[in-house]
């Protein structure tokens, strides 16, 4: 959308054709895909198919591990720098990543810190840190502060927000004008929209030890979520429903994130009727789905939210 409100001359065409775009693939470096690393990896896949092996596009990352980038078709610069020096250098006002990376633009796939002169367009999928501080740990807290979001998003060329709902927060709390932000609906994988085998369901159902039946809930273990008052929910379900409910589950599938040993306390008395599972990758969870009696998602608060999509 940025780019097609550029196109308007033959001499912008022939800019736009030069034009280098940077991606903060920082993001991607993390042992499991969060929902937010997914949504970067999905849109890279397609810019991929759309580009080939383009030098239009190059991907920044930097820390101990660069392994996961190089699956894509892109460029990659990766620099061996520990985060906390990178971002201590951005926090401090230097702009390292525009000597590293000649570039036209850059594109923020999330929040992070960031300092450039060049023009970027970035994703904001949610505000819940502005909305629910107190679903979030003191350390985070911090981080979210230090990154001066307001200054961030405020300066940059495009926001993208992945919602409607998105969108009315940025506006109503950091006063964004709304003709600078565009919404784009985030989408899922395309493992969703294939047809999953009973074979395969066997398979998953040993991997991960599913009861026969089960209410599931899949995402980030932590206070946002709404898991304890899931949890409650669950027992008072069991003990109205009696003996004929007696074999149902409740399976709670996903990584455990901040501030989640409330939830594991309030889940003790109900363990034998409780399963945790932990992250379960992109290309079991259409299964997972499937094998669910009932799929529930009481969070408190989304900018999007995937798994109910999915």
């Amino acid at each position: 959308i940025l780019f097609r409100k550029l196109i308007r001359t033959s001499r912008i065409i022939r800019i736009t054709i030069k034009m280098k775009i940077t991606v903060d693939a920082r993001g991607l470096l993390e042992s499991h895909n969060s929902g937010i690393s997914e949504y970067t990896l999905n849109i890279l896949k397609e810019w991929a198919k759309i580009f080939g092996p383009s030098r239009h596009v190059t991907l920044f990352s930097s820390g101990s591990k660069a392994a996961p980038l190089t699956s894509l078709s892109f460029p990659v610069i990766h620099k061996r720098w520990p985060n906390k020096l990178l971002n201590l250098a951005q926090f401090t006002g230097l702009k390292p990543l525009d000597r590293l990376t000649q570039t036209s633009a850059y594109w923020l796939p999330n929040l992070n810190f960031f300092q450039t002169r060049k023009p970027y367009a970035v994703t904001v999928h949610d505000l819940s840190f502005e909305i629910y501080p107190e679903f979030f740990s003191p350390k985070m807290r911090l981080w979210h502060k230090t990154l001066k979001l307001r200054q961030l998003i405020s300066q940059a060329s495009q926001v993208i927000a992945v919602s409607q709902n998105t969108k009315d927060d940025l506006i109503n709390l950091y006063q964004i004008k709304p003709e600078k932000i565009s919404v784009i609906h985030s989408g899922v994988s395309e493992e969703f929209f294939r047809p999953v085998s009973q074979e395969y369901l066997k398979i998953l159902n040993h991997k991960y030890n599913l009861p026969e039946k089960f209410i599931l809930f899949l995402g980030t273990v932590e206070p946002r979520k709404n898991l304890e008052g899931l949890i409650e929910a669950f027992e008072l379900f069991k003990r109205r429903a009696g003996p004929r409910m007696a074999g149902v589950q409740l399976v709670i599938a996903g990584r455990l994130g901040w501030l989640y040993q409330s939830v594991l306390k309030t889940a003790q008395p109900l363990n034998s009727h409780i399963k945790f599972i932990n992250y379960v990758p992109a290309e079991d969870r259409a299964g997972i789905y499937q094998l669910a009696s009932l799929f529930v998602y009481p969070s408190f608060y989304e900018g999007f939210g995937f798994p109910p999509l999915e």
